[in-house]
């Protein structure tokens, strides 16, 4: 015992040294506690994020508990253990999740490695601070992935100061691969609340199916399919819906005294959700719709329905089809003096038309299939997009949205996947089914435009 008793003064000085130090470490913050937990693993370290968290908010802890469990190491428990502390009973679910991190932090390395499976299937380290991109790295759409991938990111920080800041985990599906993308979807959910992703319909909806094993929230940004939002209680869609369009033009071109409306539309289109919802906000708007005719795709010669018009005595004709079939039909009704207000989607914008055909379209007007975002957002996005020597179009408009809808529910408590995925549903009971966000709630709107002098004006700026 006799060298022992004679380290005793000298280790009595060390531990004296380094209380001292931990008590001259300036107290954390939720910045500086985050890069504590980002350095490489130690006693000291541990101790301290500890010490820290019993004292921290509930939002400081979860938000440093974004992190893996192999970067935090022995400090998960502690600082799972604080979260619980301060979290209320009330709040079941993020204690159920919390619970469920506990019991994986300590089986890790400890128990089986299918107890430790079980317990990862659940995603009790998925976090909402984390954000799940899964979109194409390789093939055509990769630019595409990528733009809206920053676009992504620019909408989960628009506006954001001292609020908690996002991180999104990119995981690549290859060139639009449901294979790839399922496998994307396993690696980024694990630690991400919610997955933004795919580009095309057929990974997105792999993605979907993905979502209802995990109760990982997926938002599709751009898949065409608008049954994407009904797969799944926690798949979402940026839209904009089509009975939506539908009904929003029929208000903006037939507000005010009953009209006598046609409908033309291809034969392929006639049953769209666009065309249906046209005709019943027409008919609750008090208009008549008093001839109904389709065409076969690539006609040009619109002859009978041109003359028809006049006979039937038409004032509004809602069409849709394609720009080309559009063209034809204009001529002949300028060549038949047939002088009715024409509606439709964006197959009518002056873009889309022969120059020598843009004149024959003032006074059309077309509600646009993509929402536009006030001014001073899209100039956030023209800015980011001209340094990377791009143009922030529609695919930039919906990341930027995707992350506003989901920062804004993260803003408003959501602190776990299902807390997130009730966040986001649309308030209006039909869109809410169709899995439709909100997006107006961040300032977008839908527009309809008049052609005036060959150019698309939006008549409410």
């Amino acid at each position: 015992m006799r060298p022992l008793v004679r380290w005793l003064p000298i280790l009595a000085i060390a531990a004296t040294t380094a209380a001292a130090a931990f008590a001259a470490s300036p107290p954390l913050t939720r910045i500086t506690a985050d890069a504590l937990a980002a350095s490489p693993a130690s006693n000291d370290r541990d101790a301290r994020l500890g010490d820290w968290a019993r004292r921290a908010p509930l939002d400081d802890v979860l938000w440093v508990l974004r992190r893996p469990g192999s970067q935090l190491g022995k400090a998960e428990r502690a600082l799972v253990q604080a979260a619980m502390d301060h979290t209320p009973a009330a709040r079941s679910e993020l204690r159920r999740r919390l619970e469920l991190r506990r019991q994986l932090a300590e089986a890790t390395g400890r128990k089986t490695g299918r107890e430790v499976l079980e317990l990862e299937s659940q995603r009790p380290r998925a976090s909402v601070w984390n954000v799940g991109a899964v979109l194409p790295d390789a093939g055509d759409y990769a630019g595409y992935g990528e733009a809206l991938r920053v676009a992504l990111e620019a909408g989960l920080a628009y506006g954001r100061t001292s609020a908690p800041s996002f991180d999104v985990l990119m995981a690549g599906s290859g060139d639009n691969e449901p294979a790839r993308a399922i496998a994307a979807f396993d690696s980024v959910s694990r630690q991400c609340a919610v997955v933004v992703g795919e580009l095309l319909s057929p990974p997105t909806f792999a993605l979907a199916a993905a979502s209802r094993y995990t109760g990982v929230p997926v938002v599709s940004p751009t898949a065409t399919d608008e049954s994407i939002g009904r797969s799944g209680p926690l798949v979402f869609a940026i839209g904009p819906s089509s009975e939506e369009r539908g009904a929003l033009l029929a208000r903006a071109v037939l507000e005010g005294k009953p009209r006598k409306v046609a409908i033309l539309t291809a034969q392929s289109s006639a049953g769209d959700p666009f065309v249906r919802a046209f005709a019943a906000a027409a008919e609750s708007l008090g208009s008549k719709i008093v001839r109904r005719d389709t065409y076969a795709s690539g006609t040009t010669d619109f002859r009978v329905t041109s003359r028809g018009m006049r006979t039937f005595g038409v004032d509004v004709l809602f069409w849709d089809g394609e720009s080309r079939e559009a063209d034809a039909l204009l001529r002949q009704m300028s060549a038949d003096g047939v002088s009715v207000k024409v509606c439709g989607g964006s197959e009518l914008s002056p873009d889309r038309m022969h120059a020598m055909t843009r004149p024959l379209l003032d006074g059309v007007r077309w509600v646009s299939d993509d929402w536009k975002l006030p001014t001073a957002q899209q100039a956030v996005l023209d800015s980011i997009a001209k340094s990377r020597s791009e143009r922030a179009g529609a695919i930039w408009v919906r990341g930027f949205l995707a992350g506003r809808r989901i920062a804004a529910a993260v803003d408003a408590g959501a602190r776990t996947p299902a807390e997130l995925g009730a966040r986001l549903r649309h308030r209006d009971a039909t869109r809410r089914t169709a899995g439709y966000l909100e997006c107006t709630l961040d300032g977008a709107s839908l527009p309809v435009y008049v052609v005036q002098r060959g150019k698309s004006v939006d008549p409410t700026q």
